[in-house]
């Protein structure tokens, strides 16, 4: 019994990641037509990008070091997460240049 419950969870865990790869891969496919959109070049929309992927790449890199010296993967996988999200909330609205809060 206890071995299909395993096998369950993985199952599950698995189907959830197909789709937040598929939303996320997605995603990024669209990433240069919408700068585009508000009107920036190409080296802009190739900066924006490349940048994006060197902050992320050192953020998993940074929390990573301090998931694995804590011990506190949970904690960490969290703050990493909320706080991502948070400053994305405070990026500049392409509408008026105002913040936005949306917490």
């Amino acid at each position: 019994m206890r071995n299909r419950s395993a096998f369950s969870f993985v199952l599950i865990i698995g189907i959830v990641n197909f789709f937040a790869d598929l939303t996320y891969e997605g995603a990024r496919g669209i990433v240069g037509p919408f700068l585009g959109s508000l009107g920036a070049s190409a080296a802009i929309v190739g900066f924006v990008a490349g940048f994006g992927e060197l902050i992320g790449y050192a953020l998993r890199s940074v929390s990573g070091y301090f998931a694995d010296k804590t011990q506190k993967y949970w904690f960490v996988s969290l703050r990493v997460t909320r706080s991502t999200c948070s400053l994305f909330q405070r990026l500049p609205s392409p509408d008026n240049g105002h913040l936005r809060l949306a917490w």
